[in-house]
């Protein structure tokens, strides 16, 4: 086929990827016991979905006259055949998720249809593989390095998420078959650690060694003691697990009302501190988390209070640098906007959360006194996810934190609860208007 002929014959096929793996998404969240081969299959999909976008994209390019004219081994007909009978089944299999044994009897029928369609897309990866080696070989649109570059894009984003992978239980299935790898051998990718949000600002229900350790960071920063706050940054990291980059000055019960939220930050951009040391800062509270993304999560939160020199009350560390003339630490402290989300809806999605939390902790004399998650920080974060904590003696109950562990996914939000709620541990999904709860939470490393 004519390169102009597979640019335009790719769209369709990318909406049967997209139709079939919204099924397929909705049915493994929903499902009581997580299948394997139906993961596996929801991985290839998005794969093809990705290499397809890939394609389309140099296809297009290729119709151009200084570009060569090529012909490329592309079997419209069979794609579409794949995804439409894989669609088909995941619809009959979702007819039967609510008959719980009847479905396990089906599904052992059904299984070596699906993992015939899975060898069908392994197969049309191959092929399109070959064809962005074909171009890279034959044009000046990509090299061999190109190609190789977004193989591994690829292969990252149709990964699924480790924190939300295959549990212990499968429907019918032994985790240890061909097939029990969600992404060929990169299942086993490095979870990352995300970023917190330190929306608790009471001292009570913390221990005394916690306690100094936090007030030391806090007078540090106070004070312009930059070697010291790097030094309990590290602390933090180290003696106690958290990122404490952004953590503020925590408060008695009869100052609650008086947290002005600033973090080590807002100080550094308040009293200049040297580039190298706001460079540092950043570094040191990004210990636990990957240097390039989530280390910009403290230069999303604004302030509760500011001085009366400033116009606002609300303000990032980057405005405070920029209303004082700093320019130079306004550039390195501004945040960067990775997902972009419409206001009115992301709005409507922190509405629903927030609602969710105070249903959670309803009864505690502390409720008001909690910082809300802002969502806006969330869409400032290349890996669009964070986590609330709150300690376990303020909630009455066992051993450890309760946490809240909030992911951004595209225009939807997933909500992990861990010892919260009436059920304990439960995983929601929040679209624009409507809060339902899945089985788990099914995501790509995008």
């Amino acid at each position: 086929m004519e390169a102009a002929g597979v640019a335009l014959a790719i769209p369709p096929i990318v909406l049967l990827c997209v139709a079939a793996a919204r099924e397929l998404q909705k049915l493994t969240e929903t499902m009581r016991t997580t299948n394997n081969t139906l993961l596996n299959l929801l991985s290839r999909i998005e794969r093809i979905r990705l290499y397809l976008d890939s394609l389309r994209g140099l296809t297009h390019q290729l119709i151009y006259p200084q570009e060569r004219s090529m012909m490329l081994a592309f079997n419209e007909s069979s794609y579409k055949t794949t995804l439409k009978e894989l669609h088909d089944l995941i619809l009959d299999v979702a007819a039967r998720t609510q008959h719980g044994v009847l479905l396990r009897i089906y599904w052992v029928a059904q299984r070596a249809k699906a993992e015939k369609y899975l060898s069908e897309l392994e197969q049309h990866e191959q092929e399109m593989l070959l064809m962005l080696s074909l171009i890279s070989a034959h044009s000046h649109l990509r090299t061999e390095h190109d190609v190789d570059a977004i193989k591994l894009t690829v292969q990252r984003q149709s990964s699924i998420k480790p924190k939300f992978q295959l549990s212990d239980e499968s429907l019918g299935e032994d985790v240890g078959s061909d097939h029990s790898t969600l992404v060929d051998g990169h299942s086993d990718l490095p979870s990352r650690p995300v970023a917190v949000w330190h929306g608790y600002v009471l001292r009570e229900g913390f221990p005394d060694v916690y306690l100094k350790a936090r007030d030391r960071l806090a007078d540090a920063a106070y004070y312009g003691d930059w070697e010291s706050v790097i030094e309990m940054l590290e602390i933090g990291d180290l003696e106690f697990g958290e990122n404490w980059a952004s953590a503020v000055r925590l408060k008695s019960r009869s100052q609650a009302d008086y947290v002005s939220f600033w973090t080590p930050l807002h100080q550094a951009a308040l009293f200049r501190a040297p580039r190298h040391v706001v460079s540092r800062m950043t570094a040191a509270g990004a210990m636990s988390m990957d240097p390039s993304s989530d280390a910009r999560f403290t230069e999303t939160i604004r302030t509760n209070w500011a001085e009366d020199m400033f116009c606002h009350h609300d303000l990032t560390p980057a405005e405070i640098a920029r209303v004082l003339g700093f320019s130079d630490l306004a550039s390195e402290l501004a945040p960067t906007v990775y997902h972009f989300v419409p206001p009115k809806l992301l709005q409507s999605l922190q509405d629903s959360l927030w609602s969710i939390i105070r249903e959670d902790l309803r009864g505690n004399w502390w409720l008001d006194k909690l910082v809300m998650p802002d969502l806006h920080a969330l869409t400032e974060l290349e890996v669009p996810e964070m986590v609330f904590p709150i300690p376990r003696i303020m909630v009455r109950l066992p051993e450890g934190y309760r946490i809240y562990h909030i992911y951004l996914d595209g225009r939807e939000l997933v909500l992990d609860k861990e010892g919260l709620g009436e059920g304990g541990n439960s995983t929601w999904r929040l679209t624009g208007g409507e809060v339902h709860q899945v089985e788990r939470a099914v995501l790509f490393n995008h």
